[in-house]
């Protein structure tokens, strides 16, 4: 089409001129040229456009007035100009089409995308005994997370169902519209349900807030020389967790960067300027002063590459685990774990609130001799981790001074780093431990494995559910029993399949004998009731795919679940219902 174009344009050259344009992204470039030029020219334009008395709408719009094109006194006859211009015209609207690369269906993928994406999804309900007097309901609290696409970002939602009685489950009622929970990253209510600590990011660090009795109690900004930001992503933070007492919080952070790049540009000799000997001294602080306020500015260098866990985790720190405590307002890391090569998260109180149970991710892992690198971490359940108990100690800052008390969440809890305190592995002979809880009685240690997955090198492999005695002390020789193996085949033809979980929940147990875990059956989530002694499995949710995926979110006396139809491309609020076992 080119070289047919160049031959009409030298039939018709007399009298004509030649403007080439060029297409650049959305902005289009206009050049008038010679015919020579433009058949020497190496790469062919886009669009020819030949233009008589740039009389043509179409060439108004792309040439400027001052680069009209003269036209010759020798006329051409109509038909030529005709076809001229169809050409033209032709070449001109496949040009638009060709700009915007746009593959049919797009806008109707588009729209289902941001039907998909309106539909909040339920991360956590939080369940306590109503407040109504005379009354056997409860109050939910439900957060739940929306996504933002102009944004790319989430919103963070919370509304509140009260069930009257839980003997009616069908007699609920709802807050109405949910509250967004704007430029927070962690909210977590006490198990009292009388306290809460939320943490929002800050330009200068994270900013801690402390309500209890209705009102905020205490505000703190933690510095970046403690920790980073607060990670709360579900797999190495699940929310922060409360003591007995409801006086210490733990929760998990960034940890803070060894080294502190020093800032440069700032030269001595500016600030050692002196005022005249004439000046009183007055003057020559008030010129110090002057001097601190106007200096040069600075700038700051990149510290050497440091490691990190890749995809959703990249440009992050190792996570953590830190401590508020609410009695002398100081923020301090937990004693032990400074200058260990490993991820800490998933923490929780042991029953007597002496120490936590945490997971630990080493940097170098165990089943991969062969490489340093951490190889991420995302939906990768074959990472070596296992469990720890870390005893709790408290800082051993004393503040006297309110001013004291202050600082002592900005600067402090340095002095942690560097202790003698050790940490007692649990699970010595498990490759892979994690999501730990303990029974409502306190004598067992409930944790998922993922030793398939992280001795064979496959992502989700079935997982085992294990027990281990626990006595009020750490005992690294004791070895667990698991009440779940790992199933190599179902016994029957839709039989039990294994355990597909790689979480429990944090209220997961019904009573001391009784687990619910919510774990994949064939191609959807059912909940599932598990017999800590006999490992009997049984399913509380129905198996039939059509009526929906089921996810635990409380266990108490009554069960609070999220259930999901995907046929009917809904979400349902939580659907209470009374547990009959």
């Amino acid at each position: 089409l080119y070289d047919a174009t160049l031959r009409l344009v030298g039939a018709m050259c007399y009298g004509y001129s030649l403007a080439r344009c060029y297409s650049r992204g959305s902005r289009l470039s206009i050049a008038p040229a010679a015919l020579g030029r433009a058949a020497a020219c190496p790469r062919p334009p886009k669009v020819l456009l030949l233009a008589k008395q740039c009389s043509s709408p179409l060439l108004q719009s792309y040439l400027h007035p001052a680069q009209a094109l003269n036209h010759s006194s020798n006329q051409r006859s109509a038909a030529q100009s005709s076809r001229a211009m169809v050409l033209i015209a032709a070449q001109a609207q496949h040009v638009q089409h060709e700009a915007k690369e746009v593959p049919f269906g797009m806008d109707s993928e588009a729209a289902l995308i941001e039907q998909l994406t309106s539909i909040p999804q339920i991360s956590k309900a939080i369940l306590r005994p109503s407040r109504l007097p005379n009354t056997k309901g409860v109050d939910i609290t439900v957060l739940a997370p929306q996504h933002n696409l102009p944004a790319n970002s989430k919103r963070q939602l919370q509304y509140t169902v009260l069930v009257p009685d839980t003997l009616q489950p069908g007699q609920v009622l709802s807050s109405g519209i949910p509250t967004e929970l704007q430029s927070s990253v962690l909210n977590s209510l006490a198990p009292s349900g009388q306290r809460a600590l939320i943490a929002k990011s800050h330009s200068d660090g994270v900013l801690l807030e402390f309500w209890a009795h209705n009102r905020l109690v205490k505000e703190l900004q933690v510095s970046k020389t403690l920790h980073g930001p607060i990670i709360n992503d579900g797999w190495f933070s699940r929310g922060a967790v409360w003591n007995l007492n409801e006086d210490i919080i733990v929760y998990v952070a960034e940890a803070s960067a060894e080294e502190q790049t020093p800032k440069f540009g700032n030269s001595s000799s500016f600030n050692s300027s002196t005022p005249s000997s004439g000046g009183s001294s007055n003057a020559a602080s008030a010129g110090n002063n002057n001097a601190a306020l106007a200096a040069p500015r600075t700038w700051q260098g990149v510290s050497a590459a440091i490691e990190d866990w890749g995809e959703l985790n990249t440009g992050k720190r190792p996570p953590s685990l830190y401590a508020l405590n609410t009695k002398t307002w100081q923020v301090h890391q937990l004693a032990g774990l400074a200058g260990l090569e490993a991820s800490w998260g998933q923490p929780v109180w042991t029953p007597d609130g002496k120490g936590l149970v945490a997971v630990q991710w080493p940097h170098k892992a165990l089943n991969f001799p062969g490489t340093a690198r951490r190889l991420g971490i995302v939906h990768c359940y074959n990472r070596p981790c296992g469990l720890y108990y870390i005893p709790y100690k408290p800082s051993a800052i004393a503040s006297s001074t309110e001013q004291q008390q202050q600082q002592s969440a900005v600067a402090e809890g340095k002095e942690r780093q560097h202790n003698d305190t050790e940490v007692v592995q649990l699970t010595a002979g498990l490759l892979s431990a994690l999501s730990p809880i303990f029974s409502p009685e306190g004598n067992q240690l409930l944790f998922v494995s993922q030793e398939a997955a992280a001795s064979s090198g496959v992502h989700a492999a079935t997982s085992a559910l294990y027990s281990l005695q626990w006595s009020g002390q750490p005992d690294a020789i004791a070895k667990p029993r698991a009440v779940i193996p790992v199933v190599q085949q179902p016994s029957t033809p839709g039989g039990f399949p294994g355990l597909y979980a790689f979480t429990i929940h944090e209220q997961g147990c019904l009573e001391n004998d009784t687990l619910l875990i919510t774990s994949q059956w064939n191609s959807h989530n059912v909940i599932l009731s598990v017999g800590l002694k006999d490992g009997k499995v049984e399913p509380v949710t129905p198996l039939d795919a059509s009526k929906g995926s089921w996810t635990l979110q409380v266990c108490s006396d009554v069960l609070s679940a999220c259930r999901i139809i995907i046929n009917a491309m809904q979400a349902m609020c939580p659907l209470i219902a009374n547990l009959l076992i």
